[in-house]
C-alpha cells in the first residue's frame, strides 16, 4: 500500500468516500494546484505519451485501440532503465501476439527462475537521464513576504481579458505553494503563478487585534497658526481661481489637483 496517493483536484478525488478510503487503507491523499502539471509529473508524462499513440491509429473510439497501445508501451525497452515495463514488473518479457504461434522456449523451473530474476535486479541501475528541473523559474523576491497576491490565468483568456487575476489575501505560505483566499475558500496556488500586489494602506483592512491610540493630544500651537496660514492661502487661491474667465464669459474652474 503507497504511503502518499497523488491526485488532481477533480470531484471523484476529493470527495468524502475518497478520503474514508484513504483512512481505512493507511495512505494519505495529495491533490495537485491547478495548471500546474510538475506536481505529478510522471503520470503527466505517460499521459502525454499515451495520448500521441493513441491520436496515432486515427480511430474516433479510443477504447478499441487502448489495449494495443499498452501492449505496445508495456514491450519497449525503456531509456533510463534498458528493461520493459513488463521484465520489470513479472521478471520476463510478455509474449506478443506475432509470437503466439511460435513454439515455445524451454521453461525454467523456480529455482533458476528466481536466481536470474535475482542477478537481473542486482544489475538494475537508473541510467543519467535529462534534467528537465534544471530550467529556473523566475520567482519574485517579495513573493514571500507580501500580504495579497495576483493570479495569472492559464486557461484561454478572452481579447480584453487581463492576464492576472485578483489581488487575493495570503492566508499561508510554503516552498512551492501559497495558499490563497478565493471566494471564501482557501486554495493551494503554485508560486510560478503568482505576484506580489503592492496595495496602498487605505485599500488594505485593519485587523482586530491591533488597538489604535485613543488618547487625547494637546495641541500645537506652532501647527495650529501653520494651519491657519495654509488654510487663508487656500481660500485666497480660490477666490483667485474663481474670478478667472474665458473670452466668452465663462468661469474657469481649476481641478484641486492643480491648486498645490
Amino acid at each position: 500500500m503507497p504511503y502518499r496517493v497523488i491526485t488532481d483536484q477533480g470531484s471523484q478525488f476529493r470527495s468524502e468516500l475518497f478520503k474514508n478510503i484513504g483512512v481505512i487503507c493507511g495512505f494519505k491523499v495529495c491533490t495537485t494546484t491547478a495548471y500546474h502539471p510538475q506536481c505529478n509529473g510522471k503520470i503527466e508524462r505517460i499521459h502525454r505519451t499515451l495520448k500521441a499513440a493513441i491520436r496515432a491509429h486515427n480511430s474516433i473510439k479510443w477504447t478499441q485501440t487502448l489495449s494495443t497501445v499498452l501492449l505496445g508501451l508495456r514491450s519497449t525497452l525503456r531509456g533510463d532503465t534498458n528493461y520493459t515495463i513488463a521484465q520489470m514488473v513479472y521478471g520476463q518479457a510478455i509474449r506478443l501476439p506475432g509470437e503466439f504461434f511460435q513454439k515455445p522456449k524451454s521453461i525454467l523451473d523456480t529455482d533458476s527462475f528466481a536466481k536470474e530474476l535475482q542477478k537481473q535486479m542486482q544489475l538494475l541501475k537508473l541510467l543519467d537521464t535529462r534534467r528537465h528541473h534544471s530550467r529556473k523559474i523566475f520567482v519574485h523576491k517579495n513573493l514571500h513576504t507580501c500580504t495579497h497576491v495576483f493570479i495569472r490565468i492559464d486557461r484561454v483568456r478572452k481579447s480584453l481579458e487581463p492576464p492576472y487575476d485578483g489581488p487575493f489575501p495570503v492566508v499561508k505560505r510554503h516552498d512551492k505553494y501559497l495558499t490563497v483566499t478565493i471566494k471564501g475558500k482557501d486554495i493551494n496556488i503554485s508560486i510560478d503563478r503568482l505576484k506580489p500586489a503592492y496595495l496602498l494602506l487605505t485599500e488594505v483592512d485593519v485587523p482586530h487585534h491591533k488597538k489604535l491610540d485613543t488618547a487625547p493630544t494637546l495641541p500645537n500651537k506652532n501647527l495650529t497658526t501653520h494651519q491657519e496660514t495654509e488654510k487663508q492661502q487656500s481660500d485666497l487661491l480660490d477666490k483667485v481661481v474663481q474670478k478667472k474667465t474665458t473670452r466668452s464669459g465663462r468661469r474657469v474652474r481649476f481641478p484641486a489637483r492643480y491648486k498645490d
